[in-house]
């Protein structure tokens, strides 16, 4: 689970970790509360010097202005674990147009 790259803002977090070493099924990204976990396991594989066996488990605080429930994962052929989580666009509550009167002052003098 080695970061590749991270950007964390107070509205986003966008984070890309290499788990080329782990397969999908092995892999899981867990919100809880504020935070983000990525979890990866292999059982024994063998190298040129003997067997290895790896597990790992990262955690990422999200920004407060981050809802959870934004949080988003994918996984690229290579082995790049994408999250990304981003906080909602502010809504302009209580704008409207006002419309503009276009009233002709030339004729209210005339009647003067």
């Amino acid at each position: 689970g080695n970061i590749t790259s991270i950007r964390v803002t107070n509205t986003s977090l966008h984070a890309v970790l290499d788990v080329s070493k782990y397969d999908a099924d092995s892999l899981k990204v867990t919100v809880i509360d504020q935070s983000i976990i990525v979890e990866g396991s292999h059982g024994e594989k063998e190298d040129t010097y003997g067997t290895i066996e790896s597990t790992f488990k990262r955690r990422f605080p999200l920004p407060t202005a981050v809802p959870p429930e934004s949080v988003q994962s994918q996984l690229t052929a290579d082995g790049h674990l994408t999250i990304d989580a981003k906080a909602p666009e502010p809504k302009q509550e209580g704008a409207r147009p006002i419309q503009i009167k276009v009233i002709n002052t030339a004729a209210t003098e005339q009647k003067q």
